[in-house]
C-alpha cells in the first residue's frame, strides 16, 4: 500500500528545495497518519482557517493541494467573520458533527483551545492543529504542528503560517 508521505514526495515535495526539513516540526508524522486514515475512509474534512491575511496564500494552497491529490475527499471550508472569533465553540463543532465531519483542519488557529478540541475528540471527531502563534498551554494531547512548540527542532520558530503549510 503507498504512503500518504509517499505521494508527497513523489508527487510535491520533490517540487521544492527545503533549506530544513518540514519533519523536524513536531506532530507531522502523526498529522500525515490522521490524514491518510481519513482519506482511506473517504470522510469528509472540515478546513477551518483563520481571517487574517496570513491565511489567504496558506489555506488556498492546502485545499488546492489536498484537492490535486485527492479529488474523491470532500472538503468544507469557511471563513468566520471577525465578530465570531475563531469559530471555536461546542455550537459550531456539533454543527460540523451534524454534516458527519470526521476530521477538522486547522489554519493559523486552534493552538490553546484544548476544551473546544477535548470536545470534538468526545464526539469521535480527530483534529490536525497547524498554527504558528505562541503556545499558552502546558500540555496537549493533540495533534499540533507549531513552530513555537518547545519540542520543535526546526531551526526558526518565528514561521507565519505559510510557512507551515
Amino acid at each position: 500500500m503507498i504512503t500518504l508521505q509517499q505521494i508527497l514526495k513523489d508527487k510535491w515535495v520533490s517540487l521544492i528545495s527545503w533549506e530544513h526539513s518540514p519533519l523536524l516540526l513536531p506532530d507531522l508524522n502523526k498529522a500525515l497518519s490522521i490524514l491518510q486514515k481519513h482519506i482511506q475512509q473517504n470522510h469528509s474534512i472540515w478546513i477551518l482557517w483563520d481571517f487574517d491575511t496570513d491565511w489567504i496564500t496558506a489555506t488556498s494552497s492546502f485545499i488546492l493541494w489536498l484537492r490535486d491529490l485527492f479529488p474523491q475527499i470532500t472538503t468544507f471550508y469557511r471563513v468566520p467573520e471577525r465578530n465570531e472569533g475563531h469559530w471555536v465553540n461546542k455550537n459550531n463543532i456539533d454543527y460540523m458533527n451534524s454534516v458527519w465531519v470526521k476530521l477538522i483542519f486547522t489554519c493559523d488557529n486552534w493552538s490553546n483551545d484544548v476544551e473546544q478540541i477535548l470536545y470534538a475528540n468526545s464526539l469521535w471527531i480527530d483534529l490536525i492543529v497547524t498554527d504558528h502563534h505562541q503556545i499558552t498551554v502546558e500540555n496537549y494531547d493533540y495533534c499540533l504542528i507549531n513552530c513555537e512548540r518547545k519540542d520543535s527542532t526546526y531551526p526558526f520558530s518565528h514561521l507565519c503560517w505559510c510557512g507551515i503549510v
